[in-house]
C-alpha cells in the first residue's frame, strides 16, 4: 500500500477557505507553466522590426554598401552534383522560412517587415573548368570575395542568394550569402540540416523528412 504524500495529508486538514486558496494557487501555477499562444500574423500585415533588427536596419542606412553585416559561407562540394535538385532544395527552404523573403520598407516613417511571396533564389553559376589548373584556386577565392562583398538591397531583394563555381566535373564551390537582419550563426545550422535532407531526398527519390523549425 502506498502512503499518501505529506502535501495531500496536510491539505485534508485545511479549512474550506484555505483549501479554496490552495486550489487557486495551484491553478495559477499550472497556467503560468503553459507558454502563451502567439497569434498568427495576418497575411499582408505590416510587422514592426525587433530591437536587434532596428539596429541592423539603421546601420545599413548609414552605409548600404558595407559588407560588415553579411553572413556568407562557402562550401566545397565533391562528387557528382545534381544542379536541379540543389536549386529546388534552396527554393524550398526559402518557401518554408518567411524571414528569407522578408523585405524592410518604411511605412509612415517607420521601418517595417513585409513578407514577399515565395520565389526562386537568385542563383548564379560560373564554370572555371576550362581555365588552367594552377589559376583556378585564385579565381575561386576572388569570386568568393566578390560575392561576399556584394551589397543587399533590403527594400526588395531576397535575403538569400547562391553562387556555384564549377572547377571540375565533380568539384564545385557553393557560396551562400544572407544578411544578419535575417539570420545568424544558429540559423545556418538549421539551414544546412534542411538543405542536406531536401537534397538527399530529391536525389534518392524518397519523401523528405523535415520538422518545423524557424530560422
Amino acid at each position: 500500500m502506498v502512503a499518501p504524500s505529506p502535501l495531500l495529508a496536510r491539505s485534508a486538514d485545511l479549512s474550506n477557505a484555505k483549501r479554496a486558496l490552495l486550489d487557486k494557487l495551484l491553478a495559477n501555477a499550472s497556467a503560468a507553466a503553459v507558454a502563451p499562444e502567439i497569434p498568427r500574423r495576418p497575411s499582408g500585415a505590416s510587422v514592426p522590426l525587433s530591437f536587434s533588427q532596428q539596429s541592423l536596419w539603421f546601420f545599413h542606412q548609414l552605409d548600404p554598401q558595407s559588407p560588415l553585416y553579411h553572413l556568407p559561407i562557402a562550401l566545397r562540394l565533391a562528387g557528382p552534383l545534381n544542379l536541379t535538385a540543389l536549386q529546388q532544395s534552396l527554393n524550398t527552404i526559402v518557401a518554408r522560412h518567411e524571414i528569407l523573403r522578408t523585405c524592410y520598407v518604411v511605412v509612415d516613417e517607420t521601418p517595417t517587415q513585409h513578407v514577399e511571396p515565395a520565389s526562386e533564389v537568385p542563383f548564379s553559376a560560373i564554370d572555371l573548368s576550362t581555365q588552367a589548373v594552377e589559376g583556378r584556386e585564385l579565381a575561386v577565392r576572388a569570386l568568393i570575395d566578390q560575392e561576399c562583398r556584394r551589397p543587399f538591397d533590403l527594400t526588395h531583394e531576397p535575403l538569400l542568394r547562391a553562387l556555384l563555381v564549377r572547377t571540375t566535373e565533380t568539384e564545385h564551390t557553393l557560396v551562400l550569402s544572407t544578411h544578419h537582419i535575417a539570420a545568424d550563426g544558429w540559423s545556418w545550422g538549421i539551414f544546412f540540416r534542411e538543405l542536406a535532407e531536401l537534397y538527399g531526398a530529391a536525389t534518392a527519390g524518397r519523401a523528405r523528412r523535415l520538422r518545423r523549425v524557424d530560422l
